[in-house]
């Protein structure tokens, strides 16, 4: 394989492209009660940010027969990381697609491919940040829109969190020594067999987690989460989802990251929403991953305190990805 003078990188999760089987259910439900902002539509998609994102889109959604995720988008450090990552998963046996400069509205040129797994990626670096238009535009000249405008109100979108039923070392393995994550914090089952993973490219305590669970599909999307500011934030979010009448289970705290969360459910198309906030943050260049036993996640771990019942916001089958 070719050298590289340094390895390429992934900067920051970036977005996810939804296809939901019912349009107006997910446009209501992520425009108005959650509150993301619609940057613009094209051809039927529609492409939604939270108010403290500055790129296009971290949300796009489309109608289809049946809902799934279309492809999780991840923006390279560099420019020319894209082509290096090309060339690393073509010698990896990954096969590439090359997305055209402007296919995706608001990206530059990138590449798609799909994990052992099956969930599809993409790779990007040029994305638009456009400006809000007036009336919705923040008087903070480091911030897009103005905050608190409706719904529930997200900052900025934080992680995704994957299901599959193949073994979970060996999509972490991929996902480490092929993308550059970072195991951060995992939990093995009765076996001691490592079942749940997550990880980050960033300093967060995981851009993206990775489930293993036997009965489920090899792709799948267990959710995908928003950030808050702060605890009142999410006790805000809890009223306002309770007015809209949209079930939710939460809020709770997690042992694992060490945030506050809501669980909530798209009625348009199923996929699981986090609202999400608190955590920490890693910088220990020599972090070790933390293991947690089976015993000691189902005490602590998934639930450190809040709410643990398992509702259908929980038991329901994600959204395929």
């Amino acid at each position: 394989m070719e050298k590289f003078i340094y390895a390429p990188e992934i900067a920051k999760l970036g977005h996810v492209a939804l296809v939901t089987e019912n349009l107006e259910k997910s446009l209501w439900f992520f425009k108005e009660v959650i509150g993301l902002e619609e940057t613009r539509e094209v051809n039927g998609t529609h492409y939604l940010r939270a108010w403290g994102d500055f790129e296009h889109h971290t949300l796009s959604i489309t109608a289809g027969e049946t809902s799934y995720i279309d492809h999780i988008g991840w923006k390279a450090k560099r420019k020319e990381d894209v082509a290096n990552f090309a060339r690393l998963l073509e010698d990896a046996g990954t096969d590439v697609r090359w997305i055209a400069d402007g296919e995706e509205v608001g990206q530059g040129e990138a590449i798609r491919f799909e994990l052992p797994s099956g969930h599809r990626f993409e790779i990007y670096y040029d994305m638009e940040k456009p400006a809000a238009e007036e009336g919705r535009k923040s008087v903070l000249k480091n911030q897009v829109y103005k905050s608190w405008a409706k719904g529930v109100s997200p900052r900025r979108i934080d992680h995704v969190n994957l299901q599959t039923s193949m073994d979970n070392k060996e999509i972490v393995q991929y996902l480490t020594e092929t993308l550059g994550f970072k195991l951060r914090e995992y939990f093995v089952n009765p076996d001691d067999v490592q079942v749940a993973s997550w990880m980050s490219v960033t300093n967060l305590v995981h851009d993206v987690a990775m489930m293993t669970k036997k009965s489920t599909g090899p792709n799948e999307m267990h959710h995908i989460a928003y950030w808050l500011d702060n605890s009142q934030d999410l006790l805000r979010a809890a009223d306002i989802l309770c007015e809209n009448e949209v079930g939710f289970v939460g809020p709770g705290k997690h042992g694992i990251s060490q945030a506050m969360f809501i669980y909530v459910k798209d009625p348009g198309s199923g996929l699981r929403v986090e609202i999400f906030t608190n955590s920490y943050l890693i910088f220990e260049p020599d972090w070790e991953p933390v293991k947690w036993s089976y015993d000691e996640y189902l005490k602590h771990g998934s639930t450190y305190w809040g709410d643990r019942r398992r509702d259908d916001v929980n038991r329901d089958q994600p959204v395929k990805a």
